[in-house]
């Protein structure tokens, strides 16, 4: 299965999930814990990555990889847990739930609907999980993120 992620270029070799770790804020996993942020399109990756820019800057230096990760059983979330939108709000409740997957380590991914597009999906990757090795950069290119919807 082929997913995407954008960051600066100057992380585009590194898949390991540190730079998640080491920022407040995230939405599935709190500060401390490793999670790789993947989404299953570039567009998605760039609707995500505007929310937490202020709204007057202009990301240079980007690049997208595509990544693959094995067509294997995802962590899926019982639907309910979405219905109420309280989740999107709340990161201490995703967090709370996104450090138990990471902890537990019986699943390399986790399948949840973008809080920006619920029609689409983030696939959060375990970097403490066995099969972790299995996860691969495709291709790196640069992304110029351009147009609407970052223009000052």
């Amino acid at each position: 299965m082929i997913v995407y992620r954008v960051c600066s270029s100057k992380y585009a070799t590194n898949i390991s999930g540190e730079s998640s770790r080491k920022q407040k804020n995230n939405r599935w996993n709190s500060f401390g814990t490793p999670m790789l942020y993947t989404s299953d399109s570039p567009a998605l990756c760039a609707v995500e990555i505007h929310q937490y820019l202020p709204p007057s800057f202009i990301p240079v230096d980007y690049s997208l990889l595509k990544i693959e990760i094995p067509d294997e059983d995802h962590l899926l979330i019982d639907e309910a847990f979405f219905e109420d939108k309280v989740w999107i709000d709340q990161l201490a409740i995703t967090q709370r739930f996104g450090d138990f997957f990471i902890e537990k380590k019986e699943h390399l991914i986790m399948k949840v609907p973008s809080a920006m597009i619920s029609s689409c999906f983030n696939y959060l990757i375990n970097p403490m999980h066995k099969d972790f090795n299995e996860v691969t950069i495709v291709n790196s290119m640069t992304f110029p993120m351009e147009g609407k919807l970052f223009r000052k």
